[in-house]
């Protein structure tokens, strides 16, 4: 992903995307190792 990124200029919208998931990336790799953790936040907009 890293270097997709680099070949991208910093305003493209892919770049952007790649940015937010890299920046999160520890967030995004829970849910693989805790399967507890639920994938959406519908419960919590809800309450």
């Amino acid at each position: 992903m890293h270097e997709q990124l680099a070949k991208l200029s910093r305003g493209h919208d892919l770049a952007k995307a790649f940015n937010y998931i890299l920046k999160r990336w520890a967030s995004f790799t829970v849910f693989p190792e805790e399967g507890r953790v639920c994938l959406s936040n519908n419960a919590a907009e809800l309450a």
